[in-house]
């Protein structure tokens, strides 16, 4: 196991030694340095890794919030925990505001150990959070990009009619920038489009949640004429379009009707609190924390085992007591999430981590444990799958078929339009040669190798 790097800036070597007194009975696996200057500060901070930061409010020719204030600039993600001999309401007050996790007074230092585990697991919570956020942002940018370079043009219109999102396609097809479209209403755009055939469409497909297909030809502004192939889609901000250019196709058309008036047209598709149980008494003890996180009033309601089952949402509670029996058993040690539905119909995720403790005869003794609020990180994992279900759900909707292809030439993705028109699966078809589906797979070749 990884040992605890603690960084101390403190100028009495007696309170260093109680630190690392409470560390050792505590059995952390810990390294400590320990400087008392500004100067050094800096410096080992600039040379070495640290999980957790130690800071004393008063030193000589230092202070511990001018210390802080450091940490938050350069080092923000490492915890800070400030210790004083000395710290009336007003500097524990400030203490906080400037970033430190706790404060804990040096003739109390039985707070210690537990501040210490709240802010390394505070500060593991927050890093796996980041994880989370960080991989939804790739999901979205990587979808994203997908869309914004997609020859069809990929728009999503809001319930009150304004463009949330067009790609590239979509400002091309409408003669407009991307700029110009975003945050306004189709109206304000194209005035008199609510009395178009078109617009009838889309809000049958707004009301009703339905799906539309049709080719549309389009007046602009200007004067000019084109032809799109829509596929309209609900989706939960509104409808979503994708439309396909079709224009010189109809102008094809037009050209053979001229000349062969039987010709029909051309269709395209396109935060954390810890508990302490006595086994022997049935006491529970939750910490302020804990409390916080449960919505609970401790000046009307006091922990207990009850408390908790009323607490722990119905649909996690037999999951949660089984949990709790092994560790009273002995059997293994807790580790799990779960929900819990607050008084005030909250539902919030916490990680609730428990041990058990034997006295000195080997019976169990009592349980210690840790509830963690990872309602943010559930969220944001819960968002990544969602963004990645709805993207892909979005280009399934198409009926045409849609190919990823590499710069090799090699089919990574198909859709099941695409299955459908090929008649093969999706396995059997990714991996294979584009080309290869082509009459001429050397012109299929050189088109594909153009576009790279």
């Amino acid at each position: 196991m990884k040992k605890l790097a603690i960084l101390y800036l403190e100028d009495i070597k007696t309170d260093v030694e109680i630190v690392e007194s409470y560390l050792e009975e505590e059995k952390i696996e810990y390294e400590l340095t320990n400087v008392d200057n500004r100067s050094d500060f800096i410096s080992v901070l600039k040379k070495k890794q640290f999980d957790i930061i130690l800071l004393d409010y008063f030193l000589p020719s230092f202070d511990g919030l001018s210390a802080l204030a450091i940490v938050k600039k350069s080092y923000p993600d490492i915890p800070a925990i400030m210790l004083s001999g000395n710290m009336g309401e007003e500097r524990a007050i400030e203490t906080l505001k400037a970033g430190a996790i706790d404060y804990v007074l040096k003739q109390r230092m039985s707070r210690f150990i537990p501040s210490l585990k709240r802010a390394i697991a505070e500060a593991d919570e927050q890093r796996k959070r980041k994880r989370a956020e960080e991989q939804l942002r790739e999901s979205e940018e990587r979808y994203r990009s997908t869309l914004d370079n997609m020859i069809e043009g990929c728009q999503i219109i809001g319930s009150n009619w304004c463009y949330l999102y067009v790609n590239e396609a979509v400002a091309r097809h409408g003669h407009r920038a991307k700029e110009e479209l975003l945050g306004h209403t189709m109206m304000e755009i194209y005035p008199g489009i609510e009395d178009t055939e078109m617009f009838s469409v889309l809000q049958r497909c707004m009301e009703k949640r339905t799906s539309h297909r049709l080719d549309n030809e389009f007046t602009f502004p200007d004067g000019s004429k084109g032809w799109y192939d829509l596929s309209i889609q609900p989706v939960p901000e509104g409808i979503f379009i994708l439309s396909v250019d079709i224009t010189e196709n109809k102008r094809a058309e037009e050209q053979l009707r001229e000349s062969e008036q039987r010709l029909l047209k051309a269709q395209q598709v396109a935060r954390m609190g810890f508990l302490d149980v006595n086994l022997k008494t049935n006491e529970v003890y939750w910490s302020d924390e804990i409390y916080r996180l449960y919505g609970v009033n401790p000046d009307e309601l006091k922990s207990s085992f009850e408390l908790t089952k009323q607490l722990t949402h119905p649909d996690d509670l037999v999951f949660v007591m089984k949990g709790i029996e092994s560790v009273i058993q002995g059997i293994s040690e807790l580790d799990i999430d779960h929900r819990i539905l607050r008084f005030d119909g909250k539902v919030l995720w916490v990680n609730e981590k428990a041990e058990l403790i034997r006295n000195a005869d080997g019976e169990p003794d009592r349980i210690l444990g840790t509830v963690v609020d990872i309602t943010a990180r559930k969220r944001a994992e819960d968002a990544l799958k969602e963004s990645q279900r709805y993207t892909r759900g979005l280009i399934e909707a198409s009926l045409d078929a849609l190919v990823m292809i590499s710069a090799e030439g090699k089919i990574t993705d198909v859709n099941q339009a695409t299955e459908l028109i090929t008649g093969m699966s999706r396995k059997e078809i990714i991996g294979t040669d584009f080309s290869k589906y082509f009459t001429d797979p050397d012109a299929a070749n050189r088109g594909y190798q153009k576009v790279f």
